[in-house]
């Protein structure tokens, strides 16, 4: 997809207790992997290797 772009928002307390557990379960490699996946499913697309 090309260049990561840094991006602040606000969400849910839910959803960032949801991505560090992904993270600390081995699901995700870090909070941002797990947060970026999100609009690539939204949009049908794979993630990406980095």
């Amino acid at each position: 997809m090309g260049a990561k772009r840094e991006l602040s928002v606000t969400v849910d307390r839910a959803l960032v207790e949801a991505a560090r557990a992904a993270v600390a379960a081995g699901r995700a490699a870090s909070v941002s992997a797990w947060v970026n996946a999100a609009p690539r499913r939204e949009l049908g697309r794979t993630p990406d290797t980095h």
